[in-house]
């Protein structure tokens, strides 16, 4: 399963700006939006400052009809932290049109490997841990008409279509590594972790009332379990005649706590990228629907020795990112994530 989304033009455009933590050691971070109009906002910061990118919520009024959106999120290179939310809602009278919108959050950074505490010389070879975590959640479906005023619903017309994915992608390169017998190849990926994760909500009243969709998530590689949360399960497909307001279908992805080795030698240096990105998608006609995805837990990494390497550019623990005040407004108005819908899917 492959759930890699290169990076390789964020780096591009970024390397000239990169700031220096030390011998080999550079650091990027980055947040981009895109609002259902197309319109792309965004914050960057380099040299192991995070990336904030505060709420932002667009309502407009086109075709007859309303669409809401709010974009947040987060990424801190030194901490190997990401966080993003994206949440799409639409209303339409008459004929509708789907919408998207999206939010990313990318990191990029290069670590050297020193020997530390470890009493290994330049040149040996070593192993080391990559621990992560990633946990959110995400849905697409029907939402109560009331959540935008003088909304009615046509039953003989009404429709929604609404979808949600996610996807993850992280990898660590050796930049002093090259790959046996292949001169043409650049440096080798020494780690990679990936995932994917998509809600689709399909609804309509007229001709027959029934709804259908399917939940998939999915990631790789497995490495070794070591948290104590159970991980989430995964896939389902839905089908059901009888639709009431609040439908969705909503998974709350959980890799629990994860633990990958990764080899290398003391002196090298490591480009490690991370990206979270999360598109949603809404059609309404006659009738209320969204798409969301919160990950504010998000994405945590870190790399760990027990033989005592020093990793320069890493700076250890979680990026604390306390949930938006605006959140109550989002639960409220938008999202169905928080608690209003009657149907859940898979912890």
């Amino acid at each position: 399963m492959s759930c890699t989304r290169s990076l390789l033009a964020i780096v591009a455009a970024t390397s000239a700006a990169l700031l220096s933590f030390g011998a080999g050691a550079q650091s990027f971070s980055d947040v981009m939006t895109r609002d259902p109009n197309g319109i792309r906002l965004g914050i960057s910061e380099a040299g192991g400052v995070a990336a904030v990118f505060d709420p932002l919520t667009v309502d407009l009024a086109l075709n007859g009809g309303f669409q809401q959106s709010l974009h947040q999120g987060t990424a801190a290179a030194a901490q190997q932290t990401l966080r993003a939310v994206a949440a799409l809602s639409t209303y339409h009278a008459g004929q509708g049109s789907l919408y998207d919108a999206s939010t990313d959050a990318s990191f990029f950074k290069r670590v050297q490997v020193l020997p530390g505490t470890s009493g290994l010389n330049w040149g040996d070879p070593v192993d080391f841990q990559v621990e992560l975590r990633f946990d959110g959640n995400f849905g697409a479906g029907l939402l109560n008409p009331l959540v935008f005023p003088n909304a009615l619903t046509y039953i003989d017309i009404a429709r929604v279509l609404a979808s949600v994915e996610t996807r993850l992608d992280y990898r660590i390169t050796d930049l002093d590594q090259t790959v046996p017998g292949c001169d043409e190849c650049g440096p080798p990926e020494v780690m990679g972790f990936g995932y994917y994760g998509k809600s689709y909500f399909d609804a309509m009243f007229y001709a027959w009332a029934g709804a259908e969709g399917r939940i998939e998530s999915r990631w790789s590689p497995s490495g070794d379990w070591i948290g104590t949360t159970l991980p989430s399960q995964n896939n389902v497909d839905f089908i059901d005649n009888d639709i009431r307001v609040g439908d969705a279908l909503i998974h709350f992805p959980d890799t629990s706590l994860r633990s990958y080795t990764v080899s290398t030698f003391v002196g090298h240096t490591l480009q490690i990228e991370g990206d979270l990105n999360i598109v949603v998608q809404s059609l309404a006609r006659g009738t209320t629907s969204q798409a969301a995805g919160s990950f504010m837990q998000s994405f945590d990494a870190g790399l760990v020795s027990s033989s005592g390497l020093e990793f320069v550019g890493e700076t250890p623990g979680t990026f604390a990112v306390a949930e938006p005040g605006t959140w109550a407004m989002l639960a409220a108005g938008l999202a169905f994530l928080g608690g209003v819908t009657r149907r859940r899917w898979h912890r």
